[in-house]
Formats: structure tokens, C-alpha cells, sequence
């Protein structure tokens, strides 16, 4: 894992503190700016940015491309280190990711839905180019509260435990964005 991610997440001290202050959010949420190297950034971002998506539309429920993730990215989220990683920072053992990858750009978006499982912990990674979040595409758990909004921060991870009522979608990217978008790698956690 270390050649991967930023050595400073590595350090025994540092994911103690990762864990605590989890523990002590509601709903539980982790946000980790720069979270890939750099270099292992430009190079899975490359790796996205080639990829053809394949449109997935269902206008009451979602618009977006998906992507087939490059091995070198799915191998190393499916890694002992990796769900390792996640077990210090949940406090309690990963066994199963489900992962996916989705392009977001001008005219993409999901909507709440019933068929969507509530209160699953998982994690999302962001990959771009620039991006203003004005132009829309955040993450917002909503139900039984305050919403929860993640806007897209590039190179960033985020660990979200919702409560058991809340669900995610992915606020609707205006037309602002001209022809940029960005890739969502997402884990559902079990």
C-alpha cells in the first residue's frame, strides 16, 4: 500500500486519530485530502481519463457514464492492506467492497430511491482536473436530519457510516462545467 497512497495516512498514530475521530462524528464521516501520491494520482487519473463510459440514463433515478476500473486501481481496493486500512479507521473487520466507477459531467445525476439500501458504510475517491463545486456533481446524504454534502474534492477519499435512514445521490452537474467531468470510484462496505 505504501507506494500507493500518502505516506502520511500510513502511520500507526495517524490512524488512531483517523478512528477517533470517525467514532465521534454523526453521522460517522472521514474526509482525506490527497490521498493518492502524486505521481500514482497523475497516473490512475490518466488511466480514467482514457476510458470510454458506457451510459447508464433512467431519467427517475440516474444519469451517468460507467467505467470499468483499471486493474492497477481494483486490485489495490480489493487488497488485504486496503480493507486492513479500512478495518483500523471503521474499527471492525472489511470483508466484501463492491466497487464502481462513474464519470460525472454536464447533465449527469442520481436521485434518491427506495431500491438504493440505506445506512451502508463506504467510500468514494474522486478523480479530475479542476473542478468548482458550483458546477454541482456533490455527494448528499439525506434522511433523518441535516443533509450530509461531500463536494467533489479531486484526489480526496471520504469513509462515510450514515445513519440508518439515509441514503446518497449525486447533485445534478450544471451546464457551467463546459467539458470537464469527474470519475467517482465508490466501495460499498460489508
Amino acid at each position: 500500500m505504501a507506494p500507493l497512497i500518502n505516506p502520511l495516512y500510513l502511520g500507526v498514530e495517524v490512524q488512531q486519530h483517523m478512528r477517533g475521530y470517525f467514532a465521534s462524528q454523526k453521522p460517522r464521516r472521514l474526509l482525506l485530502p490527497d490521498f493518492f501520491t502524486k505521481k500514482q494520482y497523475g497516473v490512475l487519473l490518466k488511466q480514467l481519463a482514457t476510458q470510454k463510459g458506457a451510459l447508464r440514463h433512467e431519467a427517475e433515478r440516474f444519469s451517468f457514464q460507467e467505467l470499468v476500473l483499471p486493474q492497477e486501481l481494483k486490485l489495490f481496493l480489493t487488497s488485504a492492506q486496503f480493507k486492513g486500512f479500512l478495518s483500523t479507521v471503521l474499527n471492525k473487520p472489511v470483508r466484501k467492497i463492491a466497487l464502481s466507477a462513474r464519470r460525472f459531467e454536464h447533465a449527469s445525476y442520481t436521485l434518491l430511491h427506495d431500491n438504493v439500501p440505506a445506512g451502508q458504510a463506504s467510500f468514494f475517491i474522486i478523480f479530475g482536473n479542476g473542478w468548482d463545486s458550483s458546477w454541482g456533481g456533490s455527494t448528499v446524504y439525506f434522511g433523518g436530519g441535516e443533509p450530509l454534502i461531500f463536494a467533489p474534492v479531486l484526489n480526496s477519499f471520504s469513509l462515510v457510516h450514515p445513519g440508518k435512514d439515509m441514503r446518497a445521490f449525486v447533485k445534478y452537474v450544471t451546464h457551467f462545467v463546459g467539458k470537464k467531468s469527474f470519475v467517482k470510484v465508490e466501495g460499498i462496505l460489508s
